[in-house]
């Protein structure tokens, strides 16, 4: 018996311990040996049930125990029903042991030689349930970096499960600069005690498997998500086609296979041309111009097994003919077959976004010298590569949907076409403002490539038969999408803050509108036109063009014109002018018509923002702040969240809150916009510097200085970096610097500071400009609080004059109450300071909510000062 038993111990562990027994759990057999450990199939007798127990070899547990560990750590982290799950990491007589679901099945490697072979369709949706497992640990912050078909498991339900995560690593965000001091990995790490993010390398060698890896990994440089995309796609390029994308037998040939770009599938293998598309794109060379993550993949993947619209299909006698022996040989046929159809959507957009085009915008972007171009050029690029290659599978699909598949008719497919026209046209005006970048342009220059028009609304066939037709005659169409096209560049160039420009071109169109007759165009010109005048603040034109282009739409039933212009005016009129009454009632009816069936709910949101910003301007805050957190609430459940505008809303929000006094939800707020603002922007972008600022704001209010100071510090920095030492941002980020030493009790820094601010902002904006009296406000605080008092009432004073000509409440307020506490120390002024205090007392009772604090202050000091 004991012979028998130290046969098991060898054939199990390769060496003595009781086969039948380890720790808990009871051996049921071995499921698999590797390098560092065997893999056993066991029962946990505490908590019945099967498990698989992954235990290390004696000679390695100590040198190779923190992979084991690691795998154990970065499952632990995920539940997902894609993803293995781990029930305990532990330790039994030495031998380090992870105790973790049990699944029978196949590994995806085995499923795909299965014979009959599964089809592309089943691949994918197979790969899905994959891709699911990795997205979510990619949103736990974890990167596989070893996915491969063997680890992956099908169980017998078809439920896939990944596993095998010993190669996980954690990726930071952008505040670290350490980095891995190994060669093989060198991956970003958390400063943290923690197995998980401990260095890996077994024998200075690159770990995963080559055949798998991204060229990157191979190179021994950083890997993040984009890694594992890149596995993926090869794991289901190879199921769908039984090869792999990229040939080579070493890692110097896969890695110069792979700069050569994917092969074509083999010509037996029949899929439509879009699969190889979006797996061409997976598999691309550089990790930016792969999917930007593995969520929009796998949508992309999803698009593909759509079924064909309901209501599309062609009816049995209105067959299609194709040249060739038929539909499908027509389009999978190689050698001598004839020219597949629907091919002619990439020379369609040529000339709009291609290399040349590329290099034309790049060169105009890196041409400004501004800091954060080259940051802003890689998201553009990235973006417009993205939106490029989406409107080519677009508009093939939608060919094939009628030439090929014989699933829509004529009528939709040239209706989609069209769609996809407008599309292309609104593309093209962006490259073309971005082609003459200037300072403004590359601010906005993410925030525009972010704003083009979504693709899928040209699947909604009702929404697209309820558009109004172009006109009847030929050549007057052709004028009217000329026009379009010049109205596409005002829009884009009133978005980039070119309003001159913008104003002199949709002038231009509403002409050509009216000489031609067609109504439509006329009313997308004039609602075009008012945001120009907005922007240059020309209210009083804006709403004359709102107000006319609106009735047409109305008597045109040009619903979005429609939806537009009365949203426009409730934000003009209602914020703008700060005509209340027509302005929400504008906006009431607005909401009405962004209500109805089929009307898309960002457009909803943006309503519900307008009414909010009127509000606000109104003074109630609290209602502003319901019909922000709607809009947001309809945003963050946008397919693609737009982060830019996502962040602008909470950095709206955190404003609302801190005038309110609610400075703790404010900060969280701001905290949101900040990390939004830095991922879709980058660190360095001016924006950024807005947010850091009011995060600084929110700390100094909570009287959390230090931590205040050091915002409004990056603040400065960006802006001194960016907009040079005399730029009137640089004067408000001076003077909040200024304001936390004051605080501080640095008085002597905090005055230079104030001074530094005070002159600038002078210089930029003129002596009686309302923020040179706001800075004058906090120089006569500072000097008060030295017991300077003269010097305390001469820029009270002062600030007092210009803040009464401009009619700002709260600063109105706070200047007076400062005034009033620097003259009291005059015994011939006190009555004139307790009136000033009465006075500003008065203004801030009006707005409780947005002056608590100083509101508190105010009753305090008059309490206790009385004029003899």
């Amino acid at each position: 018996m004991a012979t028998r038993k130290a046969r098991l111990r060898a054939a199990l562990f390769d060496e003595a311990v009781d086969p039948l027994r380890f720790g808990r759990y009871v051996v049921l057999g071995t499921l698999g040996r590797g390098g560092m450990g065997t893999v056993l199939e066991a029962f946990d007798r505490s908590l019945d049930r099967r498990v698989a127990l992954k235990v290390l070899h004696h000679d390695v547990a100590e040198s190779q125990g923190r992979r084991l560990i690691r795998e154990a750590q970065a499952l632990a982290k995920l539940s997902h029903p894609n993803v293995v799950q781990v029930y305990e990491v532990g330790e039994v007589e030495g031998r380090l042991f992870v105790a973790m679901e049990l699944v029978d099945g196949q590994d995806l490697h085995r499923w795909a030689q299965c014979s009959p072979r599964p089809g592309w369709r089943e691949c994918v949706e197979v790969y899905l349930q994959a891709g699911a497992g990795l997205a979510a640990a990619h949103a736990k912050g974890l990167v596989h970096r070893d996915f491969k078909p063997s680890n992956a498991i099908r169980d017998h339900d078809g439920r896939v499960r990944v596993l095998d995560f010993g190669l996980a690593r954690r990726v930071l965000g952008a505040e670290s600069e350490q980095r891995s001091t190994d060669p093989a990995i060198e991956l970003p790490l958390e400063l943290q005690d923690s197995e998980l993010n401990a260095p890996l390398t077994e024998g200075g060698a690159v770990l995963g498997t080559p055949a798998y890896m991204p060229p990157e990994q191979m190179r021994g440089e950083e890997v993040d998500a984009r890694g594992d995309q890149f596995g993926f796609c090869v794991a289901l390029y190879e199921a769908i086609s039984g090869t792999r994308p990229f040939e080579g037998t070493s890692i110097p040939g896969l890695i110069l296979s792979m700069s050569a770009g994917v092969r074509a599938l083999p010509l037996d293998v029949r899929v439509p041309a879009r699969v190889q598309q979006v797996l061409a794109r997976g598999l691309a060379f550089a990790p930016e111009r792969r999917w930007p993550s593995m969520d929009v993949l796998l949508e992309q993947l999803q698009r593909l097994l759509a079924p064909r619209r309901a209501g599309l299909r062609l009816g049995l006698g209105l067959a299609v003919v194709l040249a060739g022996t038929g539909a499908g040989l027509g389009y999978y046929a190689g050698g001598d077959a004839p020219e597949p159809p629907c091919q002619a959507a990439r020379q369609r957009i040529a000339g709009v976004w291609d290399d040349a085009r590329r290099k034309e915008v790049g060169t105009a972007i890196l041409g400004t010298g501004l800091a954060y171009a080259p940051d802003t050029w890689q998201r553009v690029e990235a973006r417009l590569d993205e939106y490029a290659e989406a409107w080519v599978a677009e508009h093939q699909e939608v060919c094939e949907a009628t030439r090929v598949h014989a699933d829509q008719t004529e009528e939709v497919m040239t209706l989609r076409m069209e769609c996809l026209d407008g599309r292309r046209r609104e593309l093209r005006a962006t490259v073309d403002v971005l082609a003459k970048a200037d300072e403004m342009r590359v601010r906005k220059a993410v925030e525009l490539v972010e704003g083009l028009p979504r693709l899928d609304r040209c699947d909604d066939v009702e929404a697209l038969r309820a558009a109004l037709p172009p006109p009847e005659d030929p050549a007057v169409a052709k004028q009217v999408e000329a026009e379009r096209e010049r109205l596409a560049e005002a829009d884009v160039l009133s978005r980039a803050g070119a309003y001159e420009r913008s104003e002199e071109l949709t002038t231009q169109v509403v002409q050509q509108a009216e000489a031609l007759g067609y109504g439509p165009l006329l009313a997308e010109a004039l609602e075009s036109r008012a945001s120009a005048h907005r922007g240059r603040g020309e209210f009083d034109l804006a709403v004359r063009d709102l107000e006319r282009g609106h009735l047409l739409a109305v008597e045109l039933r040009h619903e979005s014109v429609a939806l537009m212009t009365a949203n426009a005016l409730a934000f003009v009129v209602g914020e703008r002018q700060a005509r209340f009454e027509p302005g929400h009632l504008w906006g009431t009816l607005a909401l009405a018509m962004a209500r109805r069936p089929g009307t898309p709910s960002s457009a909803r949101a943006s309503v519900l923002i307008n009414i909010g910003a009127l509000l606000n301007k109104h003074g109630d805050g609290g209602q502003a702040l319901e019909h922000y957190r709607r809009a947001l609430a309809i945003k963050e459940g946008l397919p693609n969240p737009p982060l830019i505008d996502i962040a602008k809303l909470l950095n709206n929000i955190g404003i609302i809150l801190d005038e309110r006094g609610e400075h703790e939800q404010a900060l969280e707020s701001y905290q949101r916009s900040l990390a939004m603002r830095e991922q879709a922007l980058g660190p360095r972008h001016p924006v950024v510097a807005e947010t850091a600022s009011n995060i600084g704001v929110a700390l100094a209010l909570r009287g959390e200085h230090e931590l205040a100071l050091a915002h409004f510090e990056r603040a400065l920095s960006i802006d001194e970096t960016i907009l040079g030492p005399r730029h009137p941002s640089i004067a408000i980020a001076l003077n909040n610097v200024g304001m936390v030493l004051a605080m501080q009790g640095e008085h002597q820094r905090a005055e230079v500071f104030y001074q530094r601010a005070l002159s600038i902002m002078e210089e930029a904006l003129g002596p009686a400009d309302p923020a040179v009296g706001q800075i004058l406000v906090g120089m006569a605080d500072l000097a008060l609080s030295v017991g300077d008092h003269p010097g305390a009432r001469e820029n009270a004073e002062r600030a007092v004059l210009i803040l009464e000509a401009q009619a700002i409440p709260l600063a109105l307020a706070e200047a007076r109450f400062v005034l009033g506490r620097a003259l009291w120390f005059e015994p011939s002024q006190q009555s004139r300071a307790r009136a000033l205090v009465e006075q500003a007392h008065d203004l801030l009772v009006e707005r409780p909510a947005e002056s608590r604090e100083l509101l508190d202050q105010a009753e305090a000091w008059l309490a206790d000062h009385d004029v003899p």
